[in-house]
């Protein structure tokens, strides 16, 4: 039987729960761009199949820095994440010593304010020139 590690969800968890992912069987990963004003997320995770009262512990790790401790939540949430993109990989350790392993990718977008392009500005300062000339 198949015991493959799978990213079910991903919600952004603040100001409300908001699904941004849902994991497919055709392999099929989109990546999300998040906006910075929703940067808390919650994943979801767990294998695709097991038998009754197997043991199976978990280890996620984010950007590739050091695996977690061992855990059997199927979740993890990040809270205040910075602008950038992220790699979150998750694996499920078996009793007999083997693994699978799955991963997510996503983006947090930088803040409005930095986004604002000079094109922006520069309509905006326009339109409001036009409309003091039309009230003037």
């Amino acid at each position: 039987y198949s015991r493959s590690m799978f990213v079910r969800k991903v919600f952004v968890s603040y100001p409300k729960d908001s699904l941004v992912y849902i994991g497919n069987f055709l392999g099929e990963k989109e990546k999300p761009r998040i906006p910075y004003a929703h940067n808390s997320i919650r994943i979801e995770y767990s294998i695709s199949s097991f038998t009754q009262g197997e043991e199976v512990s978990y280890q996620y790790r984010l950007n590739g820095g050091e695996w977690s401790d061992f855990t059997v939540s199927l979740t993890k949430e990040y809270s205040n994440l910075p602008e950038g993109d992220y790699v979150f990989e998750v694996k499920a350790v078996f009793l007999d010593g083997s693994n699978s392993a799955d991963t997510f990718s996503f983006q947090i977008l930088p803040p409005w304010y930095r986004t604002a392009t000079l094109c922006n500005i520069l309509g905006f300062v326009s339109f409001g020139f036009m409309v003091c000339l039309s009230l003037g």
